[in-house]
């Protein structure tokens, strides 16, 4: 019977070094893709400031609010569905 030898298969050090050079590839094309794009003119625009007249007061707020929160720290639950967190015996 003849030997049948196999094509070489790629080592994973191969393989992960061909991914990595692709995707470092990938990312240099598209930064060269970024830098090579025109000038938008909604990015160059001038920026409008607020204008703020002189004749504005602050104005005190008209309400308050708080919010009380109250929470046992029991271990056990009041829900019956909840067996294991039942106060033992």
């Amino acid at each position: 019977m003849p030997d049948y030898r196999f094509a070489p298969l790629p080592s994973n050090s191969s393989i992960a070094s061909f991914v990595t050079i692709a995707v470092c590839v990938w990312f240099l094309v598209a930064a060269a893709a970024i830098l090579d794009d025109p000038v938008s003119p909604y990015t160059q625009r001038e920026l409008r400031q607020a204008r703020h007249s002189a004749d504005e007061v602050a104005i005190a707020p008209q309400a308050h609010f708080s919010i009380v929160v109250q929470a046992h720290r029991g271990g056990w639950s009041r829900n019956p569905l909840r067996a294991d967190l039942a106060p033992g015996p």
